[in-house]
């Protein structure tokens, strides 16, 4: 509660009149649905529209932005957050050549991990706005006090699921728990990550009618995805990955307008 009534008095626009980034969120419920993946992915499809994009990895304790990048971090969130304490300019990794994305990568040191605190999270991720155009926040599968602090501060949630009988069961219980936290629909994001076929698992139409609203996105499983974090490469970028790549290029245009959804 104080955290959003600090938020509520913070200006929308920059000290220079600039207007400050969109945040965009990706959040699962649970491990394996492939929500990193697609947030990176997501990142470096915006950063392809020739906008400055960065990526927070707020999955404090065991974040893996850095790992299925395959960069071992300049500094981290830890640092990010002495470096702001310290009045000093907030330091990042670069990511990928052509197009790259700026990373602040979770805390290497658990140590260091356990002492972040909401408050210092959202902090970076306002700095974060000021400087870039999208911020694309990738999140622990928890709905912790951390995970709150980003999911307020972000324009739109995307919440990442599956087409299966006991992830769509704990999607359902999420998207509930948000409604009754305030996070209105507008707001949300829904996308099916890693859909086969409608003769392998539920159909779309389906898990509409189970969460009782419309499935936004479909995001196809493809086996370069899998490849591509084993390598440190976006799944973007395979050859044959052209069915995940075009849906992910619909996501984050849809994401990144200003006018769309959140």
């Amino acid at each position: 509660a104080e955290l959003s009534a600090a938020l509520e008095t913070l200006p929308e626009t920059t000290a220079d009149g600039a207007e400050e980034g969109r945040a965009i969120a990706f959040f699962g419920h649970q491990g394996g649905v492939g929500t990193t993946a697609l947030a990176i992915n997501t990142a470096f499809a915006l950063a392809g529209e020739k906008r400055r994009v960065a990526i927070l990895d707020a999955n404090v304790q065991f974040g893996s932005v850095a790992a299925q990048l395959c960069v071992v971090p300049e500094s981290d969130l830890s640092h990010a957050i002495r470096e702001l304490n310290a009045g000093a300019i907030l330091p990042l990794t670069v990511a990928g050549r052509d197009p790259s994305i700026a990373v602040t990568a979770s805390p290497s040191d658990m140590l260091a991990a356990e002492a972040v605190t909401p408050q210092e999270v959202g902090r970076v991720l306002i700095e974060l706005r000021r400087s870039f155009d999208v911020v694309v926040v990738d999140t622990a599968p928890a709905l912790d006090a951390i995970a709150l602090a980003v999911l307020d501060l972000s324009e739109t949630i995307v919440i990442v699921t599956e087409a299966n009988s006991p992830t769509i069961a704990g999607t359902a219980r999420l998207l509930r728990m948000l409604k009754d936290l305030g996070f209105g629909e507008r707001r949300i994001r829904l996308v099916i990550n890693k859909y086969r076929s409608a003769n392998d698992v539920i159909s779309p139409a389906i898990v509409a009618e189970q969460l009782g609203r419309e499935v936004d996105d479909i995001v196809p499983f493809v086996a370069p995805v899998a490849a591509a974090s084993h390598r440190g490469v976006p799944a973007l970028f395979e050859r044959a990955a052209g069915p995940y790549r075009e849906a992910v290029v619909r996501l984050a245009k849809e994401v990144g307008r200003r006018d769309g959804r959140g």
